[in-house]
């Protein structure tokens, strides 16, 4: 059986490639919001390390003193001071309280890095169009997989639509339009899902070849 013959016009790989560098640059936000961004986000991390600092250090003072009533109640049990009733009961109590402050701490602990993902779509963002010119055919294709979805190639016109958190601007969008791209990836970042987890992976495997690996830019 013949397989119908493609009508489509052919298109030469570097116009296919400059194509997709047009989409990647239409994502990317101003210079002037990109700056604003990481200062904003850099006067939350400064209070978020506070914060987390003395929360931390509370719940771990809170962890020893009840490791203290623990070793205490042991010695008041071994001198015979109080009943294998009281003992277990207050052991109960201490050990529910132990757990309770130790969870606390692990979620303080992993709050620590909530920051490093948003990050790190914001600098992939904005370096989507200059990473897929310096990449080779392994990387263009990770960034295309990261950012694009539904390719259509029509009479050698590329349509490509942005996958969240991601959206093409404007010449015309105010920057306040672009500060509230920010909410969107946040929104798609607390979103705790496959999607996620793999454009989290992807760009971090970029970030890891184009800022340390073999495309990082001579100093």
């Amino acid at each position: 059986r013949m397989t119908p013959h493609c009508r489509q016009p052919s298109i030469e790989l570097r116009e296919l490639e400059s194509q997709i560098v047009g989409f990647l640059e239409d994502l990317t936000i101003a210079d002037k919001v990109h700056r604003v961004v990481i200062a904003r986000l850099n006067d939350l991390r400064g209070n978020r390390d506070m914060e987390e600092a003395a929360r931390k250090r509370s719940l771990e003072t809170a962890l020893h003193g009840i490791a203290t009533e623990l070793s205490e109640l042991t010695g008041l049990r071994l001198r015979n001071l109080i009943t294998d009733d009281e003992f277990l009961r207050k052991r109960q109590e201490l050990q529910q309280g132990q757990l309770r402050q130790t969870q606390q701490l692990n979620r303080v602990r992993t709050e620590a890095t909530r920051f490093e993902p948003f990050e790190d779509v914001i600098l992939f963002n904005n370096k989507a169009a200059s990473w897929f010119t310096r990449g080779d055919n392994q990387c263009k294709k990770l960034i295309v997989e990261t950012i694009g979805s539904n390719l259509l190639l029509k009479d050698k016109i590329l349509n490509i639509e942005a996958t969240k958190p991601f959206r093409r601007w404007s010449k015309t969008e105010r920057n306040s339009h672009q500060l509230a791209f920010i909410n969107d990836v946040r929104t798609f970042l607390s979103r705790d899902d496959d999607n996620v987890k793999r454009t989290i992976e992807n760009i971090r495997t970029l970030k890891k070849r184009f800022e340390v690996g073999e495309f990082k830019k001579a100093a």
